[in-house]
Order: structure tokens, then sequence, then C-alpha cells
């Protein structure tokens, strides 16, 4: 199953949208901006630019800009 790691209200929107049409199944996790969870270490370990939306792909990897997302 894909997960993605989004903030609402961000850039991370779009991303959702696409996944919905795309895929049946997919988990939401979502990071709190305004709190800076995006960065925080385990975050960072992902993503080491601390930017949203994150999919992360069954098979591993991240893609962690919205351009190479869509």
């Amino acid at each position: 199953m894909i997960q993605i790691l989004m903030s609402p209200g961000s850039c991370s929107t779009g991303v959702n949208i696409l996944l919905e049409e795309l895929y049946s199944l997919f988990e939401v996790h979502i990071l709190k901006l305004p709190k800076e969870e995006h960065l925080r270490d385990k975050f960072k370990a992902t993503n080491p630019t601390c930017t949203v939306p994150v999919p992360i792909l069954e098979v591993g990897g991240e893609f962690t800009d919205f351009m190479s997302i869509a």
C-alpha cells in the first residue's frame, strides 16, 4: 500500500487527489506544519528537505517534490 506524508492546505492536496483517482487504497499521515512536525528528526530521515508531500512506495523509495510525483 502506498503511504503519503502530507499537510492539508499545502500542495499535498493535489497529490492526495491524484492518488484518490489512481489508487483504491493508500494511507495518509498528516503532518502539522504550524507545529513544525516536518522539522523533526524522524521526518528529516525520510525527507532531508523537510517538504511535503512525500509518497512512500510499496517497493521502497520516496518522491519528495510535487513535480516528480505528478
